[in-house]
């Protein structure tokens, strides 16, 4: 891609009470897109989006290793709630599902063609015409709430389906330090790895470029600074 694209970041302790004021005035229905699990810990997420006027409704069906099935099911539940926000709330699994999700919500035509030529960088999709799209990552590593690309497993005939689009990029990415706290030691240590794999995949691909190079290397020598230490106090903010 000649150009690349960054959602606005909003990020530290209590980032989720700052959500309210993003969204105040640009809608009336946010619909969130999480799993069985996390549901009983939005409660915070879903206080902050009433704050600005909305109602809110919860589709929890999400499974990890998102199917091109759960996809289609979470755009049904758009198409009945018809919200002005999409909020993807989780891991990468949550957030590529609403990623999906909402494109079969703006484009419903996409879905009964073959979606692994429909959703490519040089095709129009036109989006944001009924809703803009929120990721609230819960764990690190997956990217997600950054990137222009979500993945999906077509069970029927084995195989990836990856989206693929600038305007798949979310508008907006609520980094909360206190929504990983309650991440176990393994899932920590996991999803820690997952941000040194990206780094060091963005730092040796044939795309890098001097920009890309620095954000590489720094979040490389975070992770080695401060994962043993959460590792070690997962209770820590500062190395959350």
């Amino acid at each position: 891609m000649p150009y690349f694209l960054s959602p606005k970041v909003i990020y530290g302790k209590g980032a989720l009470k700052r959500l309210s004021a993003e969204l105040e005035g640009k809608g009336k229905c946010a619909a969130v897109i999480t799993d069985r699990i996390l549901k009983e810990k939005c409660a915070e997420l879903v206080e902050s989006i009433k704050g600005a006027g909305y109602e809110v409704k919860i589709w929890d069906g999400v499974e990890a290793d998102p199917t091109l099935d759960i996809a289609l099911a979470a755009s049904r539940f758009l198409l009945e709630s018809n919200p002005q926000w999409v909020i993807g709330f989780g891991g990468g699994s949550a957030i590529d599902t609403a990623k999906a999700a909402w494109v079969l919500y703006e484009r419903p035509d996409l879905a009964s063609g073959d979606l692994t030529k429909a959703i490519l960088p040089k095709v129009k999709l036109n989006l944001r015409q009924k809703a803009r799209f929120v990721a609230v990552p819960t764990t690190s590593g997956t990217g997600a709430d950054v990137t222009w690309v979500a993945v999906l497993t077509d069970r029927a005939m084995n195989r990836k389906i990856v989206f693929a689009h600038n305007d798949i990029v979310p508008d907006l990415s609520v980094l909360d330090t206190n929504l990983t706290l309650a991440l176990p030691k393994d899932l920590t240590a996991s999803t820690g790895l997952d941000v040194i794999a990206h780094a060091v995949d963005g730092y040796t691909s044939r795309q890098q470029n001097d920009f890309s190079d620095g954000p590489c290397l720094q979040a490389v020598k975070m992770a080695m600074d401060w994962l043993p230490v959460v590792c070690r106090d997962g209770s820590s903010l500062m190395a959350r």
